[in-house]
C-alpha cells in the first residue's frame, strides 16, 4: 500500500496555495495602484445544450481564471451557489470589498452577470486592503477547472468560422463536489465532447460526435464517432470511433507553435464528408425504400443512418427483411420473409426463380416488386399515424401489429445487438391469431411452461423449442441455438 502524504508534505502544499493566493492578489494590488484599472474580459460558452450552464474564463490582467456556473433557467439569473473556480478565484470571491455578491446577484441573465463581473474587477483594489491581508492560513483546495483559457478562445474561434447552426451539444464532466464560500471546488468540469452536424451531397443531415482534450497539443488528437453503416472489416467501415488520418487532420507542430491550436473543427467536418461520401448510394435506396414501402418500426427506424435492413410490410401477418449491401446497394439483396409458410412460401420460390433477372439500373425495391409480382403497400400518412397502420384503410392495414405481443415493444434495447431476435421476426401459424413475437421473448415465455418439448439438432448446435402460443395456445415452435437454451 502507498504510503500517504507526510504533515510536512501537507503542510508544503497549503503553503504553496496560499503563496499563489498572496501573488495573485498582491499582483492585482500593484496594477490597479500604478493605474486606474486593470484589462478584464470574461469569455463564456454553454456547457450543456439546455443552456442551464456556462463556463469559460476571466482575463484578469496577465491571469486567466477559470469558471464555471449553472442557471436558474436557461441563460437566465446565475445560481450564486454554483461558482466555481481556482484558489484565485477564491481568494476573490471572499473579499466583498471588491466584489459585491448582492450587485451579481441581481443579475437577471448570464449577459448581465458578465458585464456586471467585468465591471467590478474593472474597478482598482480598495487600498484598504493591503497585499499581507489577504494571506490568511486558511486551507484551500485546487478545483478540477483545469482547461487552459486558450481552450475556450480556440474553440470558440473556430466554431464560429465552422456556423454555430453545426453545433448540436456542448458535453461537459456533470459537476461534482460541495460549496464553500459560496464558491465550489474539487469537480473536474472540463469540456469533454461537441457535436457536429454534417451535410452530404444529398443534403442528408448526420452527426459526428468530437471528443475534445483539455490540453490540446501535438500528441493529443480528437477522437470522432459517428453512425455509419457496418461493413466487412477489410473495406475499412464500421460503426464507432473514427481514427481520422493524421496525417491530414492536423498541421505538423514547430517550436513556435501557438498552444491549442490542434482542433481544427473544419478538417474534421471534412474528412467527416470525405468518409460518407463512399455511402451516398446506400442512403439513396434505403430513402427509396423509407419514401415508398411501409417501414416497420415508424420514423424510429427511418433515421437509423447505420443500419443496413429495413423491414417491410407486404400483407397481412406478413413482411419481409431487407439487408442491402453499404458498399454495392444495388446489386441483389439478401431477403428473408416473415410470417406463415402458407402465405411467405409462394414468394420465397418466386425470390429464387426470379434472381437472375435482377437489373442493378433500378432500385432493389423496384426489382422486388417485379419479381413478387406486387408493389409494396406505401407507408401510413401523417393522418393515418406512424405504425400499426394508424388507422389506416378499412382492411387488414388498420389491424396490422408491428409490435412483439409478449412485451409490446418494436426493437429490444437500443437495436445495437446482433440477435436476430431484436425485431419481431416470430410469427403463430393460426390462421386466427398470427401474432407476432421477439424471439428472445418468445424462448423466455417457453422457458417457462412446464410442458415445453426440447428437440435437439443432432449434428447441428440448434435445439427446437415446442410449446404453446400465449395468446391463442395453439402448438408454436422456435429454433435457437443449444448454448442459448441454458
Amino acid at each position: 500500500m502507498a504510503a500517504g502524504p507526510t504533515d510536512g508534505e501537507m503542510r508544503e502544499e497549503v503553503t504553496t496555495v496560499e503563496d499563489e493566493e498572496a501573488e495573485f492578489l498582491a499582483y492585482l494590488a500593484a496594477a490597479t495602484s500604478k493605474t486606474s484599472s486593470i484589462d478584464v474580459s470574461v469569455f463564456l460558452l454553454p456547457a450543456r445544450s439546455d443552456f442551464m450552464a456556462f463556463q469559460g474564463y476571466i482575463s484578469l490582467g496577465m491571469y486567466q481564471l477559470p469558471l464555471y456556473f449553472s442557471c436558474e433557467t436557461p441563460g437566465g439569473r446565475v445560481r450564486m451557489s454554483s461558482i466555481r473556480g481556482d484558489c484565485r478565484l477564491r481568494a476573490l470571491w471572499k473579499r466583498g470589498e471588491w466584489l459585491n455578491t448582492g450587485r451579481l446577484e441581481r443579475s437577471l441573465d448570464v449577459g448581465s452577470f458578465a458585464t456586471e463581473l467585468e465591471d467590478m474587477l474593472s474597478s482598482p483594489l480598495p487600498p484598504s486592503l493591503p497585499p499581507s491581508a489577504f494571506k490568511e492560513g486558511k486551507t484551500l483546495r485546487r478545483t478540477g477547472v483545469t482547461a487552459p483559457p486558450a481552450v475556450y478562445r480556440q474553440l470558440l474561434t473556430e466554431l464560429q468560422a465552422l456556423g454555430w447552426a453545426n453545433a448540436r451539444d456542448l458535453s461537459p464532466r456533470p459537476p461534482q463536489g460541495g460549496a464553500e464560500d459560496g464558491l465550489q471546488g474539487g469537480a473536474e468540469d472540463e469540456l469533454l465532447t461537441l457535436t457536429l452536424a454534417v451535410q452530404d451531397s444529398a443534403g442528408r443531415e448526420h452527426e459526428v460526435l468530437v471528443e475534445l482534450p483539455s490540453h490540446p497539443s501535438p500528441s493529443v488528437w480528437p477522437r470522432c464517432q459517428a453512425r455509419l453503416p457496418p461493413v466487412e472489416e477489410e473495406a475499412g467501415g464500421g460503426a464507432g470511433w473514427l481514427e481520422f488520418d493524421r496525417r491530414h487532420l492536423l498541421p505538423p507542430s514547430t517550436p513556435h507553435s501557438p498552444p491549442c491550436s490542434h482542433f481544427h473543427l473544419q478538417l474534421v467536418k471534412e474528412q467527416f464528408q470525405d468518409r460518407i461520401a463512399a455511402f451516398q448510394d446506400f442512403w439513396d435506396v434505403m430513402d427509396d425504400l423509407d419514401r415508398h414501402a411501409w417501414v416497420m418500426g415508424g420514423a424510429s427506424e427511418r433515421f437509423r443512418r447505420e443500419s443496413r435492413e429495413r423491414r417491410v410490410v407486404l400483407h397481412a401477418h406478413a413482411s419481409c427483411v431487407i439487408n442491402i449491401d453499404p458498399l454495392a446497394p444495388y446489386k441483389p439483396s439478401h431477403v428473408e420473409f416473415v410470417g406463415p409458410e402458407a402465405v411467405i412460401g409462394p414468394w420465397t420460390r418466386r425470390l429464387y426463380a426470379g434472381i437472375g433477372d435482377w437489373d442493378t439500373a433500378r432500385m432493389p425495391r423496384q426489382n422486388l416488386e417485379a419479381i413478387l409480382g406486387f408493389p409494396f403497400p406505401a407507408p401510413p400518412t401523417p393522418l393515418d399515424g406512424e405504425g400499426n397502420g394508424g388507422g389506416k384503410g378499412e382492411g387488414w392495414e388498420a389491424a396490422y401489429v408491428e409490435e412483439c405481443c409478449i412485451c409490446y415493444a418494436y426493437r429490444l434495447g437500443d437495436g445495437s445487438s446482433k440477435e436476430r431476435g431484436d425485431i419481431p421476426t416470430v410469427t403463430c401459424e393460426n390462421e386466427r391469431c398470427r401474432r407476432l413475437y421477439h424471439s428472445v421473448c418468445l424462448r423466455q415465455w417457453l422457458q417457462t411452461l412446464p410442458d415445453v418439448k426440447m428437440i435437439r439438432g443432432g449434428l447441428t448446435n440448434r435445439t427446437t423449442l415446442l410449446g404453446s402460443c400465449p395468446f391463442c395456445i395453439e402448438p408454436i415452435s422456435l429454433e435457437v441455438d443449444a448454448v442459448s437454451f441454458v
